[in-house]
């Protein structure tokens, strides 16, 4: 039998040999182990690549292991963007890999000294960092990612080859990684122009050395050239651990300076971490909903004033002639004017997942600005915007959802103390971008940023800021910017809106506070977190909602014009029916200074339920659902008050409306219990009582509901059962345990209920005056003693 070495000679002098099942027709190239053939698969009989081992490394076991396991890597990732692997073999003593056949051209050769455009630039890159992207999910990094190794076909499409050094985290069959198998203990492999610092170094390569190949590659093609140079290799090795690299054209696109900077950190833990997190990059680029990030580190200061001093002429230019434009059609086609809008998460490019909490604390600031300014009608509250966090939905379908004239959506890049935020103004209808600009700031100013922000989008849709608001606008709480940042920290873990979660809130408040004793808000969100753990009974009532009036009241001293302190106080006295009358100045307060304060609304609402005026009531919760469209609590409380109004099937429709947002949403299904109960449908009811109890994990009122559906249903052994095992565990009953007892004609015990519930302070949860299951008890005198007794 001929040897290898000979048979691969006859096949590079007669293409027409045949190997195995396949018709060699042309050789396509070499690289540095393998040949690649273009050959004939007869029995599918379909064009292929065939690639086999260089004569000289034939008879090499090392080498052969390598290509059967650069054929295994690949043929386990299935992605468009990879070249795909149909079989490897062996034939005439010749082992070979049988991949797809592409009919392009290799990056390196379409390069070759030319610049791209900025929009092949992004098509490619977003291609090869999809491809590594899926590499990466299934544990495989190439390690000899170059462009050399990337072809375009010719429709456009790019795939990554040559699998040949890649490496897997961890092999399940065999507990070995590739690197072991492959090649020797910190040895050096890859094409040294793209490897990254850490590898020249000797460390271990994990997914950020692909991150790296790719900055090289996104480099070259913005570029023509490589980023680091050299006439040998000890040279270019120098260049990649010491150098920056040649300074990118100006006139390249600002959000691929930021990618590729940050791809070629020199610092592994500073590059993006994975191939997923550049492609998100690369897609901000793209969607008409972001902005640009930040340049390159390695610009000089002095440059980067000049440039930015450029970029801004340029952006003031072009602004002027876009507004002039725009005036002049707006005038013609009479087009409406803005009145609603929301803002949607900033997005976080900072590459760290832990600056989420100053990302989100950025979103909500703005939104809150925008909100004081009575001119607009409606801004749509945090609650509902925070649905959108990473979502892929089109701008006009969230706009349609939100029922807004227009988004403002945006990005924030921190690289330490410093901020670059981006925010645009977006018509959703056209996509036209009504506004847009991008601020260079110190972390310490986020408060006044935002309110430029604010006070910006207001001068670009015309709309009157008073001088009040203006006033309340520049108002800066503290002056400290730990405090500042350990609010927003504070305001990430309390929109959780879980006990625990509330009660690491609470810690950060208190820190906020003793980081900066004069610090408003942070007194207002001691407070916030208070009413929160009273209404999840986390804590005893009394207790807490005693430590929220001081917090609160303390906020107010610090500053009277704050909304959010006064809708905290104003709910510390919604707890109490004697202070409703309190309770309502407060939250009248509130949304004078922020007329859009749907958190406020809501809870103005409760205090108009409990004084019976469901009219008013029912006025508040719409207000405050057109604010906050997909808040799960204020949508399940406007079924609460068409409950009350005794509208079963209006209730009804709106609670299950209100689940198809969050099938496990307890205080929907609670309330849902009620009203299908009232409605008459006991079976029902009771389902959603039981499932209401469940997804509580026992909430007091909803345990008493529970029984009252059982007591309905004539189970009476059973609903006065529930009852007792609860007094039994706790020490007492909730208000709503006098239901059950009305409903089973034992009025003393019901009132007993009542009663207690008054003096341990729980009898808030209820509305003496409309609630439904205490029809039974209208005619009884004692029911209206009482109810005189509490209201003022």
């Amino acid at each position: 039998m001929e040897p290898p070495d000979s048979q691969r000679a006859a096949l590079r002098s007669q293409p027409a040999n045949r190997v195995g099942h396949y018709q060699i027709i042309e050789k396509l190239g070499a690289g540095g182990m393998g040949e690649v053939y273009r050959a004939k698969d007869e029995v599918l009989g379909r064009d292929v690549a065939l690639k086999f081992l260089l004569p000289a490394l034939s008879s090499d076991e090392a080498g052969r292991k390598r290509l059967v396991r650069e054929a295994r890597t690949a043929s386990s990732l299935n992605h468009p963007n990879i070249c795909t692997i149909y079989e490897v073999g062996e034939a005439d003593d010749m082992t070979y890999i049988a991949m797809e056949y592409l009919k392009g051209r290799t990056l390196s050769s379409i390069v070759r000294g030319e610049r791209l455009t900025a929009d092949d630039v992004y098509r490619y890159g977003l291609q090869i960092a999809d491809a590594l992207a899926y590499a990466h999910a299934h544990g495989v990094v190439h390690r000899d990612l170059k462009s050399a190794n990337v072809v375009v076909t010719k429709e456009g499409y790019v795939k990554v080859l040559d699998f040949g050094l890649a490496k897997r985290r961890a092999n399940s069959d065999t507990g070995e990684t590739l690197s072991e198998t492959l090649t020797e203990q910190g040895s050096i492999v890859g094409t040294i122009q793209y490897m990254a610092p850490e590898v020249l170094r000797g460390a271990e390569a994990d997914a950020r050395v692909d991150v790296w190949a790719l900055g090289v590659i996104l480099y070259e093609m913005s570029t023509g050239n490589l980023p680091f140079g050299g006439r040998t290799q000890f040279e270019v090795t120098s260049a990649i651990l010491r150098d920056r690299p040649t300074r990118l054209p100006i006139e390249l696109p600002s959000p691929l300076h930021t990618v590729i900077a940050r791809c070629l950190a020199k610092d592994p833990e500073e590059r993006y971490q994975s191939a997923a997190e550049v492609k998100v990059a690369l897609e901000m680029m793209d969607s008409g909903d972001r902005l640009r990030l930040v340049p390159p580190r390695w610009i000089s200061l002095k440059k980067l004033i000049l440039l930015t001093v450029l970029i801004m002429a340029l952006m003031v230019g072009a602004a002027l002639f876009w507004f002039g434009r725009s005036h002049r059609s707006t005038s013609s086609s009479n087009q409406s004017p803005i009145e609603s809008l929301a803002v949607l998460p900033l997005v976080n490019l900072s590459g760290d997942a832990q600056q989420e909490y100053l990302v989100d604390g950025m979103t909500e600031i703005l939104i809150t600005d925008l909100a004081k300014m009575g001119a607009l009608k409606r801004v749509i509250a945090r609650n509902s915007v925070m649905q959108f966090k990473h979502s892929d939905k089109p701008l006009q379908a969230i706009a349609e959802q939100l029922h807004v004239d227009a988004l403002v959506t945006g990005s924030v890049m921190r690289a330490g103390n410093q901020l670059r935020v981006t925010a645009q103004l977006i018509e959703p209808s056209t996509s036209n971008n009504l506004w847009a600009q991008e601020y260079d700031r110190e972390v310490t100013d986020v408060l006044s940023l935002q309110s430029d922000i604010a006070l910006a989008i207001a001068r670009e849709i015309r709309i009157k800021v008073t001088p009040e608001e203006q006033a309340a606008l520049s108002n800066t709480p503290t002056g400290n910017p730990a405090a500042r940042e350990t609010y927003l920290k504070a305001r990430y873990y309390w929109n959780k809106r879980n006990a625990e979660a509330i009660r690491t809130a609470l810690k950060y408040f208190e820190q906020a506070i003793r980081e900066d004793r004069k610090y408003a808000p942070a007194y207002a969100g001691v407070a916030d977190s208070y009413i929160i753990l009273a209404d999840l009974e986390a804590l005893p009532p009394a207790q807490s909602l005693s430590k929220a009036k001081v917090a609160a009241t303390k906020a107010l001293q610090l500053d009277p014009n704050l909304a959010e302190a006064h809708a905290s106080l104003g709910s510390v006295y919604n707890f109490d029916y004697s202070t409703l009358l309190e309770s309502e100045n407060e939250f009248k307060l509130a949304l004078q200074l922020n007329p859009n304060y749907a958190t406020a609304l809501h809870w103005y609402s409760m205090d108009l339920v409990m004084e019976g005026r469901l009219d008013e009531a029912l006025a508040m919760s719409k207000r405050a659902r057109e604010l906050d469209p997909l808040s799960l609590i204020i949508n399940s409380y406007l079924g609460r008050v068409l409950y009350l109004k005794r509208e079963y099937g209006k209730s009804i429709e709106q609670l299950r409306n209100t689940l198809e947002l969050d099938p496990n949403f307890d205080a929907a299904h609670d309330f849902l219990a009620r009203a299908l109960l009232e409605a008459g449908d006991l079976e029902g009811g009771t389902l959603e009582a039981k499932k209401a109890v469940e997804l509580s994990k026992g909430v007091p009122d909803t345990i008493a509901f529970l029984a009252y559906a059982e007591a309905l249903s004539g189970k009476k052994a059973d609903a006065l059962s529930i009852l007792n095992v609860f007094q039994s565990s706790h020490g007492f009953l909730p208000p709503e345990a006098a239901f059950t007892y009305a409903r089973l004609g034992d009025r003393d015990e019901a009132f007993r209920v009542l009663e207690e519930s008054r003096k341990n302070g729980r009898l808030w949860s209820i509305s003496l005056k409309t609630e439904p299951a205490l029809d039974p008890l209208r005619t009884d005198p004692r029911l209206l003693a009482l109810t005189r007794s509490v209201l003022p």
